[in-house]
């Protein structure tokens, strides 16, 4: 998570000026060491800086910024505060795509199958337009109940895609309470 906040901008101090984390932790160093070991040292700072908690109940979390300088807390807080929505809304999008897919293919076989099974009813129909005997009306039963599951199976898909599409353009979960 820290490297996706290290290069943002932020200000440091009440004059407003606005530099990256990088810049910020190792203003004296940057000449001194490679870019990845300052990056290391950074995350680790931004570590003992930023404190992430979990409510018992899983429902709400806390997240808290410590720094000498109150404006400079305040806004990497909402620099944190940004990311994790951003991160929040990619995973969720993610999730939705991969559950879309599936239903999406599971439907395509669904509709197969469907088809297949009302087509097996409609061949026996057919063939057997005066159905008396106790043998044929079992058969006759049991190809309408496979198309009656195929039918319930393929309903409840779209069902579900649809649940799935309007998931897709709900806004973030994350709520800032304070």
């Amino acid at each position: 998570f820290a490297s996706m906040i290290i290069d943002r901008k932020i200000s440091f101090d009440k004059s407003g000026e606005k530099l990256t984390l990088l810049e910020i932790f190792t203003e004296n160093e940057a000449d001194s060491y490679p870019k990845d070991v300052l990056i290391t040292r950074v995350k680790g700072k931004l570590a003992g800086m930023i404190n992430f908690t979990s409510g018992s109940a899983g429902s709400f979390s806390s997240i808290s910024v410590t720094a000498a300088s109150p404006v400079f807390a305040k806004e990497l807080a909402e620099v944190v505060l940004t990311e994790l929505q951003l991160l929040n809304r990619d995973l969720k999008i993610r999730s939705v795509s991969e559950k879309t897919t599936f239903i999406e293919n599971r439907i395509f076989n669904v509709q197969k199958q469907l088809s297949s099974a009302e087509k097996n009813l409609k061949l026996f129909r057919e063939k057997n337009r005066q159905i008396s005997s106790p043998t044929l009306m079992l058969s006759e039963e049991q190809l309408t109940r496979e198309v009656e599951v195929q039918k319930g199976i393929y309903l409840t898909l779209k069902q579900q895609l649809e649940l799935a599409k309007i998931e897709e353009v709900q806004t973030s979960i994350l709520q800032i309470l304070d």
